[in-house]
């Protein structure tokens, strides 16, 4: 009886020891496997604006600052499941209703002291527009790409980084990416910004916009369009 005894102690051991490290084991890699595809892509928005953390308008300056800035408390985040459809000649972004609601609710404080401030009433167009001067990183598997800022197509800030316009189509929110502030036009046609007045020569940011893991990250999520 003793050694069944220390036998049954012995395996109560084991087991004691295997079952929660299973479930252990079982947890960290649903949690990597999920972070991992939270992360593949992602278009995170600062709290700050554009004006309190004083980027100006150069690109290699903007950069600097803002790799160095704190992405751990967004103002909002968008993830591949929150994208309706990617227009990619454009680089237009349409948004899903729920993802809509999410960033508008994200906006009501800002929204909220609008009102009280200066009398500006509510609505999903005039929520967006608070979106103004917001900056935003586009990140893939948790690295940046390119960062950017959210102007109107009015804006005669010389930005000369990527720059989106916010909208609203049909009550989704709608961000088109721009390469740069261009006064006027709304979006840019990419497969022949190169060669117009449009885009600079070159054009870098057309090809951080246009990188081909974003484009395959889309198709993947069946919401590329031409």
């Amino acid at each position: 009886m003793a050694i069944l005894g220390r036998l049954l102690f012995f395996w109560a051991c084991v087991l004691s020891i295997q079952i929660p490290a299973c479930a252990i084991a079982n947890e960290a890699s649903g949690g990597m496997a999920d972070s991992a595809h939270r992360s593949s892509f992602q278009i995170v928005f600062l709290q700050q604006s554009w004006d309190v953390l004083h980027l100006g308008y150069e690109t290699d300056a903007a950069f600097a600052k803002l790799r160095s800035a704190d992405w751990s408390k967004p103002l909002f985040v968008i993830n591949v499941e929150d994208i309706e459809s990617y227009r990619w000649s454009t680089q237009t972004i349409q948004l899903t209703i729920p993802a809509t609601d999410r960033l508008v609710s994200a906006l009501a404080p800002k929204a909220i002291v609008a009102e009280k401030k200066y009398g500006r009433k509510r609505s999903l167009e005039s929520d967006m527009e608070l979106l103004g001067h917001q900056v935003f990183g586009v990140f893939v598997s948790g690295k940046p790409i390119y960062y950017g800022v959210v102007l109107d197509s009015l804006s005669q800030m010389g930005i000369g980084w990527p720059v989106s316009r916010a909208e609203v189509i049909d009550g989704h929110a709608v961000m088109r990416l721009l390469p740069y502030q261009i006064s006027g036009p709304s979006s840019v046609n990419y497969d022949n910004a190169a060669g117009t007045a449009q885009a600079k020569p070159k054009c870098e940011m057309c090809e951080r916009i246009r990188d081909p893991r974003v484009a395959e990250i889309m198709v993947k999520a069946k919401v590329m369009s031409p």
